[in-house]
């Protein structure tokens, strides 16, 4: 008896580490609902050419990565035509006697009209349009340092532009004869064009130590203050080191010290 209770308890032995072993090597093959491997693996699919793809992602290249990115790079900017420099001083003709083309000191090229080039006489600045009432307002010339009032008084592109000067000279002519710098603020300056192209709102001012001094008219140009862009009509306007180039702030022509 006691050798047949021997021989059951060693058979049963058997049969439950088989059972084991069966089932163990056969859980790895289970498939859960959904047809997903019942395993720790992680959420990585084989493709049809071997290779593998993130569950969390598309495998194409047309997406957006995991910084936003989409690849694209921004449009360029509409630079439009390649400015020139506005008109020079006028002087006297060495052979007629008559005035050259051109715009003595004090007098402002605006911009070009409808009706023709807009200039702003000695005692005046040019005011470029800003928006009225959600329409765009037409350029004009207002008194020298008086507010431009042909636009709103939002910042950036709906408020008027006060341009007060294209050269040291302006300034000096207007009776700001310690002016040695005329500078353009508040205006982006945009990449991408082959010309220096200025957007946004913003002011073109006189800048000097003592703009209501007494310096020399050849005192000489000095650089404007940090963030702001030198304005020029000749390299005479520039500070050492620096040429003027033609450029162009809300589509009006001027130039500018590089």
């Amino acid at each position: 008896m006691q050798t047949v209770r021997l021989l059951a308890c060693a058979l049963l032995s058997t049969l439950a580490s088989y059972s084991f072993v069966a089932c163990s090597s056969s859980s790895s093959g289970t498939l859960k609902p959904g047809g997903h491997d019942g395993g720790t693996g992680d959420a990585t699919t084989g493709d049809a050419n071997g290779g593998s793809s993130s569950g969390g992602g598309s495998s194409s290249g047309g997406g957006v990565d995991a910084h936003g990115d989409t690849g694209t790079p921004p449009p360029p900017p509409d630079c439009g035509v390649a400015p020139t420099l506005p008109p020079q001083d006028a002087g006297d003709d060495a052979e007629g006697g008559e005035d050259e083309a051109g715009l003595p000191p004090g007098t402002i090229y605006c911009a070009t009209t409808q009706g023709g080039v807009l200039t702003c006489k000695t005692g005046d600045q040019c005011c470029l349009g800003g928006v009225v009432n959600g329409s765009p307002a037409p350029d004009e010339c207002a008194v020298f340092g008086a507010p431009c009032l042909n636009g709103s008084g939002d910042a950036g592109a709906s408020a008027a532009g006060p341009v007060a000067c294209d050269r040291i000279s302006d300034c000096q002519a207007n009776g700001l004869t310690g002016a040695t710098a005329c500078c353009l603020r508040g205006a982006q300056s945009e990449q991408g064009c082959s010309f220096p192209l200025f957007t946004g709102g913003g002011a073109i001012v006189c800048e000097g130590a003592d703009l209501d001094g007494g310096l020399p008219p050849d005192a000489g140009a000095t650089a404007c203050q940090l963030g702001e862009t030198q304005v020029c009509q000749t390299d005479d306007d520039c500070y050492a080191g620096t040429k003027c180039v033609a450029a162009t702030w809300r589509g009006r022509p001027m130039g500018v010290c590089k």
